[in-house]
């Protein structure tokens, strides 16, 4: 039982870690569209 519990908090931990990473990497798009738009003047989407 005790294992299971492990189990489910690992997978848990794992899924939420993936999405933080996810939410980074728009952000981080985001972020060089904007610097993009500011050197250019053009618009590019990354995401």
């Amino acid at each position: 039982m005790e294992e299971k519990e492990t189990e489910n908090r690992t997978i848990i931990s794992s899924t939420l870690m993936v999405r933080y990473f996810e939410r980074i990497a728009d952000h981080a798009a985001y972020i060089c569209e904007s610097l993009i738009y500011a050197l250019t003047g053009r618009k590019e989407f990354l995401r």
